[in-house]
């Protein structure tokens, strides 16, 4: 029964589960370039790399760190808004930013299908195929090789597709598994079945914060951020609300531009914390090894 529904649920949605797989080759890939390509910034402050910039470039409105360690800067002037990519060690321009067109359409094609919302349905329905593909598997291959122990042993050597077959599938069925549950994860989230935590917000300042802003480096808050916790940096915007939004990996809040102190923060809670580690392990965002691991899963699925 079992290898039965291995074997149909391939055929029937072979289809779906090679765009799935390729999509997120080119995704995790890319990833990886973008990891490859980032210059490293550890040990520095949020303070001192946002000063260094400010120092090079007039009008920011918002400093923004990518998963891959990349820093952009949206800029506002007079006639029209534009980003830019920084070196977080010296704060200057690198060049403009420019998203890709083709990885926007390949991350649609991944989570919808090019079909909108509806086509997230599609993007689960793969996951719980995969899933079950990975248990069904798992439980074929223990039989075949004579139990679940020799899982963990080498697979006696022979020809054929067949042979290959097991050796790909028994290395990869851990992240496959992974994939699979993150995948439902995510799906359950774009329909609202599960809270992502995402509406918890800090309270908004109500005060009036109209002092003379003090030097970016001297900034405590920002002094004791280290960069590589950063996701966000909003600068004020209004001379009567003198604060910087700050979005990190822990939580949000605002930040007085004239004391340094926070006015208020909202730690993450649970929710929010399942969302951000599930969404790394099914990305890879912040993890080039794990991005890696996630490549090689998905060519094995192509393979497979």
């Amino acid at each position: 029964m079992l290898q039965r529904t291995h074997v149909v649920l391939s055929l029937l949605l072979g289809v779906l589960l090679m765009v799935s797989a390729a999509t997120g080759l080119v995704l995790s890939s890319s990833t990886l370039v973008a990891h490859m390509q980032t210059a490293p910034a550890a040990g520095e402050n949020v303070a001192d790399v946002a000063a260094r910039i400010a120092g090079q470039v007039q009008g920011i409105e918002r400093i923004e760190r990518a998963p891959s360690g990349e820093l952009r800067v949206t800029l506002s002037t007079a006639n029209e808004n534009s980003t830019v990519v920084v070196d977080p060690l010296t704060g200057s321009v690198i060049s403009p930013y420019q998203p890709s067109a083709l990885l926007a359409w390949t991350r649609n094609l991944h989570r919808e299908l090019l079909l909108g919302e509806s086509g997230r349905w599609f993007s689960g329905l793969a996951a719980l195929a995969m899933l079950i593909l990975v248990v069904t598997g798992a439980w074929l291959l223990a039989r075949r090789l004579g139990g679940w122990s020799r899982l963990v042993r080498p697979i006696p050597a022979s020809s054929g597709l067949i042979h290959w077959h097991m050796v790909v599938a028994r290395w990869t069925l851990p992240a496959l598994a992974i994939l699979a549950l993150s995948g439902l994860y995510l799906a359950a989230i774009s329909q609202g079945w599960i809270n992502d935590g995402q509406d918890a917000s800090p309270a908004y300042p109500e005060a009036s914060y109209s002092a003379p802003a003090a030097e970016l480096n001297s900034l405590a808050a920002l002094r004791n951020l280290d960069l590589q916790d950063l996701r966000e940096l909003e600068f004020p915007s209004d001379p009567d609300a003198n604060f910087y939004t700050v979005r990190t990996a822990a939580g949000e809040g605002f930040v007085n531009a004239s004391t340094g102190q926070w006015i208020s923060y909202q730690q993450h809670g649970f929710a929010t914390r399942l969302y951000e580690n599930i969404y790394e392990l099914h990305t890879g965002a912040h993890s080039p090894l794990w991005t890696l691991i996630l490549s090689g899963s998905s060519l094995a699925v192509l393979f497979l």
